[in-house]
């Protein structure tokens, strides 16, 4: 029994997930810090249209480079990963520039449309988050490539205080929805910054070899169609995702109200940090771990099965007292106006608990070639949350039980997610064998 937890802690992929995940903690415990001092600045409404905003920005982001980065981390050659970088950053500045003149020409009456003109006033700050998320998913999946783990972790922790210091220190002055919309759009942009300053992918330090072929706009084309999974199945899957996990915010607002949705938007947030503490360092670690195992010829399925075990025994630790306790530690935590948002808590905390299990499990759809089932599943998972979270506003009109459906919704659909990739996990083979073996 030592033994193996010498070897477990000893593991290279332990020390990754624990570099992670200790930038990612540092960063989530200075949002975490700043938080009670955010909540007596700005008003549950203001917490709304940042929430409603970021909603609908989630939605546009995959769109920005149709999720071409992810695919930064699969090729062998360094130079074939920076023509990956280089186009998705194309296509990211581009869609970014075509969404900036729809808005512009049609953005007020698609808000009114959906009964949004709350944020009308800052409708053109969404392309600027895209253009800018484009540069933040390039930049980290490049890090990540190059496994330059403790990097990202430091620089996750300066990000957090600047931006959260600027929330703080300008919205004494001006408590506004702008502040905090303009703080968390550029917080994006200075990310990237940071992090392409350690290794940017157009300064690849490896020498091609005379062999290998010259970089073309042939190259960047047969890339594109290499790796077309991820434009066809994995953009409309996280978009669809997207629009289903930020459905409640937009709905909330345009039917109870921006203060009411400034409560959901709280709930999330407190919920997320603890999340993404170790589920996306988890993630993040075992994408390019679990593909190179798959192109060694590993056993992959023990590597994801002992990964999602782990997050479920974390997990209960960590949410299980907000399923008791939401409004009593809420309304300590933030004030007496945030209660309510710990009766939603409750029940985001069972959906959150399942995502962040499901993390190792998404970490490897691509290596598994999942990207079809994934679409599919995600499809089918969205008509179910629009259709309870739909009963529980318009049948009950009860901001409480459609976020209890939509919860309970959500852990049915995760579930089946984990259940289908650990199956299909364990009867994985790499191509490479399968041509050996025909």
């Amino acid at each position: 029994m030592w033994e193996s937890a010498k070897r477990l802690i000893s593991s290279r992929v332990v020390r990754s997930v624990v570099i992670v995940a200790g930038g990612t903690a540092g960063a989530q415990a200075i949002s975490l810090a700043f938080s009670p001092l955010l909540t007596r600045i700005y008003s549950p409404e203001t917490f709304g249209i940042l929430g409603t905003f970021l909603a609908i920005f989630a939605v546009m982001a995959p769109l920005a480079a149709f999720n071409m980065p992810m695919a930064i981390v699969l090729p062998s050659r360094d130079e074939e990963a920076v023509c990956l970088a280089q186009l998705s950053i194309a296509v990211g500045l581009i869609n970014a520039c075509l969404i900036a003149g729809l808005l512009w020409g049609w953005g007020d009456f698609l808000l009114a449309l959906i009964g949004l003109k709350a944020i009308a006033p800052y409708i053109f700050a969404l392309p600027i988050a895209m253009g800018l998320s484009a540069l933040l998913a390039v930049a980290m999946q490049w890090v990540i490539r190059k496994k330059y783990f403790a990097f990202k972790a430091k620089i996750a922790v300066i990000q957090s205080f600047i931006i959260n210091s600027a929330k703080v220190g300008i919205g004494v002055v001006m408590p506004l929805p702008s502040v905090l919309i303009l703080a968390t759009t550029l917080g994006s942009g200075l990310h990237a910054a940071m992090l392409f300053k350690r290794s940017p992918p157009s300064a690849t330090h490896s020498k091609p070899s005379p062999d290998q072929p010259r970089i073309t706009l042939n190259t960047y084309w047969r890339l594109a169609i290499q790796y077309k999974d991820f434009v066809l199945f994995r953009t409309p899957q996280a978009t669809l995702n997207a629009a289903s996990q930020g459905l409640p915010v937009i709905m909330l607002a345009a039917t109870f109200g921006a203060t009411t949705a400034g409560l959901y938007s709280l709930g999330r947030m407190v919920l997320e940090a603890p999340a993404k503490l170790l589920g996306h360092s988890v993630a993040t670690v075992l994408y390019p771990r679990i593909n190179e195992a798959a192109l060694g010829g590993e056993d992959i399925s023990l590597l994801v099965f002992k990964a999602t075990m782990a997050l479920l025994g974390i997990g209960s630790l960590l949410f299980g007292s907000l399923i008791l306790l939401g409004p009593e530690l809420f309304g300590w935590l933030f004030g007496g106006d945030w209660r309510q948002a710990g009766t939603f808590a409750q029940w985001l905390a069972l959906w959150t608990l399942v995502s962040f299990v499901a993390r190792p499990c998404v970490a490897a759809i691509p290596v598994l070639g999942l990207e079809r089932f994934f679409l599919l599943h995600e499809i089918v998972s969205a008509v179910i949350r629009f259709t309870v979270l739909f009963i529980g506003v318009w049948l009950w009109d009860s901001a409480t039980i459609a976020i209890a459906l939509f919860s309970v919704a959500n852990v049915v659909c995760y579930s089946v997610l984990i259940l289908v990739v650990l199956q299909v996990a364990k009867r994985y083979t790499a191509p490479e064998q399968q041509a050996e073996h025909s």
